[in-house]
């Protein structure tokens, strides 16, 4: 494998053209590239890998191609959300949206050329953690840097992670061979909730087994088919903070009579019996709704 420096470039792309009317539009879906990744290793736990050319999870019985035991690895990986909600708001409307589905991609390398990486099939967990201060470095296998301050080593994450909250996002098996594997995440609050801001996201992989060893290209490998993306899925919502309040009122009074007239696009969300006009009986429909809110 060849070594390549891991620098992080914020890239977005949305995967559905946006919908004319906002609240007819499907789901749409946008591929976040990472801003930061990097991982580290028990077996020099001073030493920094952002710059190693691939991230890598694996166990602490885990082997490289030589059969011999390499340890464990974790790997952390950290995106802007901040592009997807701008597309979001752009397609359906500011803050009128729901994620609905996210997912992590990456492409495998099963048998990595580079001893320092392992080799297995396993099982590890995906957790969201709420410490975005961490700093990639340039470290790499025949480039030996010492990560100190927040530049990550393993000793960073023994130390950090487990004193930030972390949230499990799925437990998952990886391939063992080259291809692309898609990680489906569930949707915890916390992540949700940074991602509906737009805010930093960032992710920790850790190893389940002790035999896995999972490598897989970073942002900066040569094919930009093969980049890991978080891809983001997002739907119209009328309400998406669930409970129906002034706002909501307001936007109903509005529809009705005024005094701005909204176009019927932007009505839809209150038309409560669906019939395609906004009127007293949705004013009614809405009195009950609020109430058993």
């Amino acid at each position: 494998m060849a070594a390549l420096v891991c620098m992080g470039i914020a890239s977005v792309l949305v995967r559905a053209a946006p919908p004319e009317a906002t609240a007819g539009a499907g789901a749409v879906s946008v591929d976040l590239a990472p801003v930061k990744d990097a991982f580290v290793r028990a077996a020099a736990p001073t030493l920094n890998y952002g710059g190693a050319g691939a991230m890598a999870v694996a166990g602490t019985t885990a082997r490289n191609g030589l059969n011999i035991v390499q340890g464990r690895f974790d790997s952390l990986m950290q995106f802007d959300a901040g592009e997807a909600a701008a597309s979001f708001d752009e397609v359906f409307g500011f803050g009128m949206w729901k994620v609905t589905d996210v997912r992590l991609v990456v492409t495998e390398v099963g048998s990595p050329n580079n001893l320092i990486f392992n080799r297995g099939v396993g099982q590890f967990q995906v957790r969201w953690f709420n410490v975005d201060h961490w700093l990639e470095g340039t470290g790499g296998p025949n480039d030996t840097v010492v990560g100190t301050g927040n530049v990550v080593n393993f000793n960073w994450v023994s130390l950090n992670v487990p004193a930030a909250q972390e949230v499990a996002l799925g437990t998952f098996v990886n391939g063992g061979s080259n291809g692309t594997r898609t990680f489906v995440l569930s949707l915890a609050a916390a992540f949700v909730d940074e991602l509906l801001a737009g805010e930093i996201v960032s992710l920790h992989a850790l190893p389940v087994s002790t035999g896995i060893g999972f490598t897989f290209h970073c942002i900066d490998f040569p094919d930009s088919d093969q980049h890991p993306y978080l891809q983001v899925t997002a739907e119209f919502s009328c309400d998406p903070d669930g409970v129906e309040n002034l706002v909501d009122w307001a936007d109903l009074r509005d529809c009705v009579s005024g005094p701005g007239i909204p176009t019927p696009d932007e009505c839809a969300c209150s038309d409560f019996d669906g019939d395609g006009d906004v009127d007293l009986l949705d004013s009614g429909l809405f009195q009950i709704v609020a109430s058993d809110n």
